[in-house]
């Protein structure tokens, strides 16, 4: 029997095809099958995963806020609060002091906020918005030690507030999932080995760096290419890169994919090249798939790949590196399969879904 717990309604800014909002969409889903009423406000358009929630019932609304005057408190979203009454306040990176703001004024008792990551800069202002946001907020999550140091030194978020909780995955539906026939579609050897990544192609990707890489394999006579699941505003001039690097017919980009699943079976190995990262879950689903991975030293990364005991670490924006540690790991198949069970292993004992949802309900 589900026990209903409450109304807890989530704010961020869109429901994009991104690591923070599937995130949300996870919790969502898991939250309403434990009894919970779970809303969902985008301030700045709903996106590509918004109809999915409508169908499991999950009410999902726009409410566009800008403005100086917002910075008192978003007034639509202060009135939805004040008619729907909430239990919890659960806002995500890119909307915090005004959600606090609003969650403060329309005195909704318990505030929760999630840090996801950070900007490659962020504005001046940033430490001091952080701060008074942190003032508001009942509970802070981090999904990454790295976020929680950073409020802890930069913001001076007391540590006795912040909760280290990192991102969880159907680890299960990962594990079983098998090979399709995407290679066939893309009309790769069955000797081809391929790399690739789910991610939205954003300019702190950085995955242009594996194209240096995957022309050394080729010239080396390694049937090498490179996937990319995943859309958004670099395509073209990634698309473009490749074609000057002389590897525009090995790299694939198959557009946005709703089902990871059906990408991760077919690689040999995972990237993720980032510049920065907070706890990655294209990263936590290529290992629950038992891939190898490579990927860079930033954010949670290191956290998640164990210092390297469960994956490949490297420098950020070290082509050389990246070319080094590809070179050793198609050249050692018990390597590959050493990392991969390793991986898999981590992510089934330490990043499950019930795991996540089961410390924010602890909050």
């Amino acid at each position: 029997m589900t026990v209903s717990h409450g109304m807890v309604v989530h704010l961020l800014p869109t429901l994009e095809m991104g690591g923070m909002e599937r995130m949300v969409v996870a919790l969502s889903r898991e939250l309403a099958r434990r009894g919970w009423t779970v809303g969902v406000i985008c301030t700045r358009d709903e996106g590509e995963l918004a109809a999915g929630l409508r169908l499991d019932g999950i009410a999902v609304s726009v409410l566009p806020v800008g403005g100086a005057a917002s910075w008192l408190g978003p007034r639509a979203i202060i009135d939805q609060f004040r008619a729907s009454r909430p239990d919890v306040v659960h806002s995500h990176s890119g909307f915090w002091l005004r959600a606090m703001v609003a969650a403060s004024r329309a005195r909704v008792g318990a505030r929760v906020h999630t840090v996801h990551g950070l900007h490659q800069q962020e504005p001046w202002w940033g430490t001091a918005e952080k701060f008074l946001a942190a003032r508001l907020s009942g509970a802070i999550a981090c999904v990454s030690p790295p976020l929680a140091d950073y409020l802890s030194e930069s913001c001076r978020v007391p540590r006795s507030r912040l909760h280290q909780i990192p991102n969880g995955i159907d680890v299960a539906r990962f594990a079983a999932a098998r090979r399709g026939q995407l290679r066939h579609r893309l009309g790769l050897s069955p000797n081809a080995f391929v790399l690739g990544t789910v991610a939205r192609l954003a300019p702190i990707k950085n995955l242009e760096l594996s194209f240096g890489p995957l022309a050394q394999l080729v010239a080396s006579g390694i049937d090498a290419h490179f996937v990319i699941a995943g859309d958004g505003p670099t395509r073209a001039e990634l698309a473009a890169t490749a074609g000057r690097m002389g590897v525009g017919a090995r790299v694939h980009f198959l557009g946005m994919v709703d089902d990871p699943t059906t990408v991760l079976p077919e690689l040999d190995l995972f990237l993720i090249t980032s510049h920065a990262e907070g706890t990655s879950l294209s990263l936590l689903e290529a290992m629950a798939s038992g891939l190898p991975c490579v990927a860079t030293a930033v954010g949670g990364n290191p956290e998640v790949l164990a210092d390297g005991a469960a994956g490949r670490l490297i420098p950020a924006n070290d082509a050389d590196a990246l070319a080094s540690a590809l070179q050793d790991l198609i050249a050692s198949p018990a390597e590959r399969n050493r990392l991969g069970s390793a991986g898999q292993r981590r992510a089934q004992q330490r990043y499950s879904l019930h795991a996540m949802v089961d410390a924010y309900e602890s909050l």
